[in-house]
């Protein structure tokens, strides 16, 4: 289920620059977050869905009772991702982040430790 991009599609996502974009991606590559590699000039990111799957259990082992985050409702593929690492959907916040000058809905998500 990866999905990959584009460097130059992040930084027009982030508003940051192609040089700041890039040593971001190469520290989460160099840890394993994300794979980078070359398709003609333009650099492909994808996630490491394996540390993502890994990084609930690391929150249990650090006693990290309730690990939250929060994604676009538009996103289906992180929706996905956070659900296949035990995280559930808690409710919608309407109209709280704005992108663009355009309002938009974030699905709350969270996954609550077994030990806790």
């Amino acid at each position: 289920m990866a999905t990959s991009t584009t460097v130059g599609a992040l930084t027009a996502v982030l508003g940051t620059s192609q040089s700041t974009t890039s040593h971001h991606l190469r520290k989460l590559a160099d840890v394993g977050f994300v794979r980078l590699h070359r398709e003609g000039t333009a650099t492909i990111v994808t996630v490491t869905e394996a540390c993502c799957a890994g990084l609930p259990h690391a929150a249990d082992a650090d006693g990290t009772w309730t690990p939250q985050s929060s994604t676009f409702t538009r996103n289906r593929t992180s929706i996905a991702l956070h659900h296949s690492a035990g995280y559930r959907a808690v409710g919608i916040r309407e109209r709280i982040a704005q992108v663009d000058g355009t309002w938009h809905d974030t699905v709350l998500i969270e996954r609550r430790s077994p030990t806790g």
